[in-house]
């Protein structure tokens, strides 16, 4: 999975599912750097506008989105059924403590 970059991280806690589309096209401007449209799949948004849905990436597993949690389609598939409107979901930025 991936989630949010420095600039645009990840917001932590849990919250529920409030809509949920199969379909559509995510739109904005990194900070500085570039307008995007992208098209995903199986995506389900919360009130702090964490994401967990399918964009196609070359490799997933650290920080590139702007807040959202991105995942291989494989993934959100599988989860897809399992997360109806209401569904409580829990985002937590992972630290990470490097020796001095």
């Amino acid at each position: 999975m991936n989630t949010g970059v420095s600039s645009a991280p990840t917001t932590s806690g849990t919250y529920p599912v409030y809509l949920r589309y199969t379909v559509t096209t995510m739109s904005g401007t990194y900070p500085g750097v570039r307008h995007y449209s992208d098209p995903v799949s199986r995506g389900s948004r919360t009130s702090t506008a964490a994401t967990r849905f399918t964009v196609l990436r070359s490799q997933y597993g650290f920080p590139q989105s702007l807040g959202c949690v991105e995942m291989p389609f494989a993934n959100a598939q599988h989860l897809w059924p399992y997360t109806p409107i209401g569904t409580p979901s829990a985002f937590y930025r992972e630290v990470v403590v490097r020796p001095v």
